[in-house]
């Protein structure tokens, strides 16, 4: 028995798969933090390509990064940290033991690179940025909670939502930007912040908290920057053996200041 399908069958039948995938997509969305959501607007990781976390707290972001199927590898200094991730993931992630300012790992070695509130907790920022810069090739993420947050809720979200330690460090977009432009140069770098305002129960102002023109409050909770990082090679000069042998002499140190040639 053959069965013929028609055009307009056809094309109702994607009507309705191009329903069913934007419903469940918008379902799926709709579960994220607004940060996660701002690193998977910002980064677009792409699925297949390898990926390092520096830091291993922010457990929703290593789960969204599993889900987009990349090659995803931690590294943290704290021992803690580092054993609740591993307890929670498993062997899918590879986990490294090391501070940030000396990653173990050659240059140009990940795609992406990514300090998700971890950051702050570093010894030396500027030389934990440089190393996320010089094992990447692609895009180095960095979210953090802005220093510029408006103040009615800073406190709040300083206790609540963002726990720091008192040797934490808090960062601005522009504080961000300026080291970056110190270590690479003029590198195309964006940045987006969240809203102060929790939206997620009111889904007509969650939708608007979303938008480019708000997320460009210099002034928002948290922020995001993500960097393009123009791989770098180091060049290594090597010695040509000429075949025979040099026949400059060596001027004695005494006669440097006369000319003894004609003596």
């Amino acid at each position: 028995m053959t069965i013929i399908i028609n055009n307009k069958d056809l094309n109702m039948f994607n009507k309705k798969n191009n329903i069913k995938n934007i419903f469940l997509k918008k379902h799926y969305l709709s579960n994220l933090s607004p940060e996660a959501l701002l690193f998977l607007k910002m980064l677009s990781p792409i699925s297949g390509y390898s990926a390092l976390s520096i830091g291993a707290e922010s457990h929703e972001i290593l789960n969204l990064c599993l889900e987009r199927n990349l090659d995803l590898s931690i590294v943290e200094q704290n021992k803690n940290n580092l054993f609740t991730a591993r307890k929670k993931f498993g062997d899918k992630i590879n986990f490294y033991q090391n501070e940030p300012e000396d990653l173990p790992f050659e240059d140009n070695s990940f795609e992406y690179s990514f300090f998700f509130n971890s950051l702050e907790k570093t010894n030396n920022p500027e030389k934990a940025l440089e190393e996320a810069f010089r094992i990447t090739k692609q895009y180095v993420f960095i979210g953090f909670l802005n220093r510029y947050a408006a103040r009615v809720f800073q406190k709040s979200i300083m206790n609540f939502l963002y726990p720091l330690s008192p040797g934490d460090k808090l960062f601005s977009v522009f504080e961000i930007k300026q080291m970056t432009k110190e270590l690479l140069g003029d590198v195309p770098v964006k940045w987006k912040t969240t809203s102060n305002f929790d939206l997620s129960k009111y889904s007509i102002f969650k939708t608007i908290g979303y938008a480019d023109l708000i997320q460009k409050n210099p002034f928002g909770a948290f922020a995001g920057i993500c960097i393009t990082v123009q791989p770098r090679f180091r060049v290594t000069p090597l010695k040509i053996e000429s075949g025979r042998k040099s026949q400059i002499k060596a001027v004695p140190q005494g006669c440097m200041e006369c000319d003894c040639s004609k003596k």
